[in-house]
């Protein structure tokens, strides 16, 4: 089944429903789970340094990745918590390929708006170019 599952952990996209669910799925099926936050291109640039913007990031997110640390903690899931920027679509394989996951999950509410008119609807995109098998949540 699987054994390494790449969540993109995007709050607004991903419903705390969803979540549990995956936290469940890695459960039952012995696997780690590893939670990408990904920003765009730019957002970097106003930081002192990388790790200053990672940091940044993982505190904005911390609530939300805490409160899923403690679930994850007691199904006794492997949980980890990756940020990075640039492109979504791109980061997210490139994740796929260094981490050789099994398993891609991503929340579809990444639609509409103008900024997906133009670059386009991301679950789209990654579940048609993932080498591995993608979960898509509504």
């Amino acid at each position: 089944m699987f054994t390494k599952i790449l969540v993109d952990f995007d709050i607004a996209h991903l419903s705390d429903q969803a979540a549990g669910q995956v936290l469940e799925t890695a459960k039952a099926a012995g696997a780690s789970v590893t939670l990408l936050a990904i920003r765009a291109q730019l957002d970097n640039v106003m930081s002192k340094s990388d790790e200053d913007f990672i940091g940044k990031v993982k505190v904005q997110i911390a609530p939300q990745f805490e409160q899923l640390k403690q679930r994850a903690d007691a199904l006794g899931v492997p949980l980890a918590l990756e940020v990075t920027w640039g492109d979504e679509v791109e980061q997210l394989l490139a994740f796929i390929q260094r981490g050789d996951y099994d398993l891609l999950v991503i929340g579809k509410q990444h639609t509409g708006g103008l900024i997906h008119a133009i670059e386009g609807v991301v679950w789209k995109a990654a579940a048609t170019r993932a080498p591995i098998p993608v979960l898509i949540f509504p």
